[in-house]
């Protein structure tokens, strides 16, 4: 779980790219986050990989990040799915990995990458838990998506690839702290960015084939 820990720490302000994008308008804090503006990535800086459903006909479905020389991290709810005590973990063989590329359109067999491994966090949680006493007081036990992350091994080494990297332990106590202080409700600054394929119209349809970005501000 320490291992865990460290990768959900060290990349904080990149697991944005595994939602859909969106700009916040005026004061209003929204759930959703729609659109971005392009990126241009050169391969050797894209850190960003798609997640496609082979049974679909590869359709990209989610977004990641290269950790690793094998490695992706995205996040649990991308391969767990079902409901209730139905929740099973998608296969690796349900899976293509493709990577070095901004145009979801224009992905090649040199760009696609074979999962072998799947792993969840062992504590991740789809749906939030309460318990209630006999006066009706609700406590909240865990909320959901709690640690919404997970790891994905592919056969052949990411080559010439950007990569994530990962702070340690100290670097992202310090890092937390400093932007937990950073908030101002008048004044929000924009101190994270986030990257990912995600949907251009806020009912959630038309996913960009193009990678987007956005500017955040961490709360």
């Amino acid at each position: 779980m320490k291992g865990f820990q460290k990768i959900a720490l060290g990349t904080a302000l990149i697991l944005g790219a595994l939602s859909p994008l969106t700009q916040v308008y005026a004061m209003k804090v929204v759930p959703k986050i729609i659109g971005g503006d392009d990126v241009n990535f050169s391969p050797n800086e894209n850190m960003m990989v798609s997640l496609r459903a082979n049974e679909v006909d590869e359709m990209p479905f989610c977004g990641g990040t290269i950790i690793g020389e094998r490695w992706l991290l995205t996040a649990a709810h991308c391969v767990v799915l079902g409901s209730g005590d139905g929740l099973f973990v998608i296969k690796p063989s349900q899976l293509t990995i493709t990577a070095g590329i901004t145009d979801n359109s224009d992905a090649n067999v040199e760009n696609m990458y074979v999962a072998t491994h799947v792993v969840v966090h062992p504590d991740y949680t789809q749906d939030a838990k309460v318990k209630v006493d006999n006066q009706g007081n609700i406590e909240l036990i865990h909320s959901a998506l709690n640690n919404d992350l997970a790891l994905i091994r592919v056969d052949n080494k990411f080559t010439d690839l950007g990569m994530s990297v990962l702070a340690n332990d100290e670097l992202a106590n310090e890092t937390d702290v400093l932007l937990s202080t950073q908030w101002d409700d008048h004044d929000r600054p924009k101190n994270v960015r986030i990257l990912g394929w995600g949907a251009t119209l806020p009912d959630g349809s038309s996913p960009s084939d193009s990678l987007k970005q956005a500017t955040l501000s961490f709360l």
